[in-house]
């Protein structure tokens, strides 16, 4: 997926509730925008960034143009481990 396509997902396809769906748009465009946003993790390539203001996290790679999301998580679950999110 290419980071412009990225900022088209449908809210269909995101598997989240309704209202944080709106939030999910807003997070999307900016890491498309600006893709080293997020804070580095302790997995190789996998960059992480909450979505405000609901305590999700997107985990995401980049590579090239584009952009994968591995995981979207609760931010009071435990940290991801390297090997988790493959």
């Amino acid at each position: 997926m290419t980071l412009t396509e990225f900022t088209s997902i449908p809210r269909s396809t995101t598997g989240v509730l309704p209202a944080q769906s709106c939030a999910y748009p807003a997070a999307s465009q900016l890491l498309a925008k600006y893709p080293g946003l997020g804070r580095a993790t302790d997995m190789a390539g996998v960059r992480v960034f909450p979505i405000v203001p609901f305590p999700y996290l997107i985990y995401y790679r980049v590579a090239d143009d584009a952009l994968e999301v591995v995981h979207v998580r609760h931010g009071r679950r435990d940290v991801s481990k390297p090997g988790e999110l493959v």
